[in-house]
């Protein structure tokens, strides 16, 4: 488990580092659409939040919460492209990034019902703004590549909620504290 944490995060750390900026959209393509979620740094955040917020779920909840997520950006994503228009902007989805990080890293348990509308409006907004950005290139097939990458980030989430779930505050800040200042500890 430590070498799969271990791996995890520097693969994390490499995506976030390579990130050329906050917004990834440029190319066609099934090739582009497997890169989008990771060159931006704000879908890349986005995705990892919501793994994070499932993995800290039980039960079949842990997938639903993706699965919700996933259908209902990759519907946000076609309205666009049939003309439904979606009024957002960059600000819109970075403030909701900014709330979906906060509660993940609080770590604060939230109601079934709270995660679903949250990822739900999250999810519809953050497809919306990918559908305005796709309606040039060639949309169903960037779509099935954006796709496939984003459940591959949201599970890379999910672990990294199970492990925060897996220690207690006091291991956590023991953990954190003790990377800053360059110890080692065994969990």
């Amino acid at each position: 488990m430590k070498n799969g944490l271990r791996l995890l995060s520097l693969i994390a750390l490499f995506f976030i580092v390579g990130a050329p900026s906050v917004h990834a959209h440029s190319g066609a393509g099934i090739g582009a659409g497997l890169l989008h979620p990771i060159q931006g740094l704000d879908h890349l955040l986005i995705l990892l939040a919501i793994g994070v917020l499932a993995g800290r779920k039980v039960g079949k909840f842990v997938w639903m919460l993706p699965a919700l997520f996933l259908i209902l950006m990759a519907a946000g994503t076609t309205f666009p492209l049939v003309g439904i228009a979606i009024p957002v902007t960059s600000n819109e989805i970075l403030i909701a990034l900014a709330i979906l990080m906060f509660l993940a890293a609080i770590s604060l348990q939230l109601s079934r019902a709270i995660s679903i509308v949250l990822a739900g409006a999250l999810a519809v907004l953050h497809g919306g703004a990918h559908g305005d950005a796709m309606a040039a290139f060639h949309g169903e097939i960037f779509i099935a590549g954006f796709l496939a990458s984003t459940i591959i980030v949201i599970v890379g989430g999910i672990a990294i909620g199970k492990r925060i779930d897996a220690l207690s505050a006091p291991q956590l800040v023991s953990v954190i504290s003790n990377k800053k200042l360059g110890a080692q500890e065994k969990i």
